[in-house]
């Protein structure tokens, strides 16, 4: 139950910050000096390229999934968290200005690839690497 309560957390927060980053990213008010485009790229465009990008909700996934007791466990915290975090990530960004674009069609693959990644990494963490302790 604390690893469900915690993925469905960790998801959403996950989810909301990507979101808030991602609209906050415009160049609309950057003026066009050396030092000012420098930082706006290094503090606004990168954050929001790898917190939106599919690999960073997957990765949020896999982390969690890699904590659980069971193929089943990892599965259901999968898929759980990439929804979660994506129906974050759109609320909040739309909120906020940006393109959120919440899809059932993005739902539905959160939903199918969280729960094999999530069951794959619960795998791979409880029959090939090896039990420490």
């Amino acid at each position: 139950m604390k690893m469900l309560v915690g993925g469905l957390t960790a998801g959403l927060g996950f989810g909301a910050v990507a979101g808030l980053v991602a609209a906050g990213s415009g160049r609309y008010a950057v003026p066009d000096t050396p030092v000012a485009v420098f930082l706006w790229t290094a503090f606004g465009e990168i954050p929001a390229l790898a917190m939106s990008t599919g690999w960073a909700f997957a990765g949020l996934a896999v982390c969690l999934a890699w904590m659980s007791a069971s193929p089943v466990a990892g599965a259901v915290v999968g898929a759980l968290v990439l929804p979660a975090a994506h129906v974050a990530f759109s609320v909040t960004a739309t909120a906020a200005g940006g393109e959120g674009g919440l899809l059932a069609e993005w739902l539905l693959v959160a939903w199918l690839v969280g729960g094999l990644l999530g069951a794959a990494t619960a795998w791979v963490r409880r029959t090939l690497v090896p039990a420490t302790g």
